[in-house]
């Protein structure tokens, strides 16, 4: 039995984005996450347990630990979307968003990068795997209760918002 856990997560990376209204109704927009390396501080404690009939003690645990610091790499994803408002109060929306999980691991001090989808060894060039892109696409939208005559006063502003995501 083991346990492994992962802290002190640190990274960074450049978000980059476009909005253009080309009409007072539409506007679209792109942005691109770069991929990254994050360093985290990483500790696995394991237990082996040997059983010993006829012992006074039958039962043995054997701990060990092992701490090192660890690379994550992050994959880039690319980003488009579109948002259309038919009038003052309602806001439609739909994106879409690519991410490609090959670039998605683990990476030990000693060099040996695992995926962080399915665990498999990276350094072995013929057995690793390809995995597809993903798509991930949201809709979206916002219904704002804003007063029906120019001078009626409203004390709070409330809105409505919803939607679905499929990934």
């Amino acid at each position: 039995r083991s346990y492994d856990e992962y802290e002190d997560f640190e990274g960074e990376n450049l978000v980059l984005g476009l909005l253009w209204n080309p009409t007072d109704r539409w506007s679209l927009g792109v942005r691109y996450d770069t991929a990254f390396t994050g360093e985290a501080r990483y500790r696995s404690t394991g237990y082996q347990f040997q059983m010993n009939p006829g012992r006074a003690t039958p039962l043995v645990v054997k701990p060990s630990v092992k701490r090192e610091t660890r690379e994550v790499r992050f994959p880039d994803s690319l980003a488009v979307g579109a948002a259309y408002r038919p009038n003052d109060r309602l806001t439609l929306s739909l994106d879409i968003t690519r991410t490609d999980w090959n670039d998605f691991y683990v990476k030990d001090s000693e060099g040996n990068r695992n995926s962080l989808v399915d665990f498999s060894d990276l350094n072995n060039w013929l057995k690793r795997p390809h995995f597809d892109p993903t798509y991930t696409v949201r809709l979206g939208a916002e219904y704002v209760f804003v007063p029906k005559e120019p001078e009626e006063r409203l004390g709070k502003l409330w809105t409505l918002r919803g939607g679905l995501v499929y990934d």
